[in-house]
C-alpha cells in the first residue's frame, strides 16, 4: 500500500508540474503500450503516404528497472523536486534491495543497491 501512495503522489507531482513528456506511455493513466504501438504505426504510415524514408532501432527494456543506477534516479527525483523526507524515503527505499527467487528448494538471491 505504501508503494501505490508513493505512486500516486509522485504521478500527481509529474502531472501537476508537466514534467512526463507525451510520448511517454509506461505508467501512465489511459495510456498502454497500445497507445505506443498505435503511435507508431501510425506516424510510419503518415511518412510512407508522404514517401519519406523511415528507420527504426527498438531496444528490449525488460528488466529496466532492474539496471537502473539508483544513484542517479535519486539525483533525478531531486531535479525534479523531491526533496527533505520525501527524497529520504526513496533513498532508504532503494538501498539494500534484494530478489529472492525459489525454484525446486534452490534459493537465489540479488542486491539491487
Amino acid at each position: 500500500m505504501l508503494e501505490k501512495a508513493a505512486y500516486i503522489q509522485l504521478y500527481e507531482h509529474c502531472r501537476k508540474h508537466n514534467i512526463l513528456v507525451d510520448e511517454q506511455f509506461g505508467f501512465r493513466n489511459k495510456l498502454a503500450t497500445t497507445d505506443a504501438t498505435f503511435k507508431l504505426i501510425n506516424e510510419v504510415q503518415i511518412a510512407f503516404n508522404e514517401k519519406i524514408i523511415v528507420g527504426g532501432i527498438f531496444c528490449d527494456l525488460e528488466k529496466a528497472f532492474d539496471s537502473t543506477n539508483h544513484d542517479i534516479l535519486i539525483s533525478k527525483l531531486n531535479f525534479y523536486g523531491a526533496e527533505g523526507k520525501t527524497l529520504l524515503w526513496f533513498k532508504l527505499y532503494l538501498s539494500n534491495r534484494y530478489q529472492r527467487v525459489i525454484l525446486n528448494n534452490n534459493v537465489n538471491c540479488q542486491n539491487f543497491s
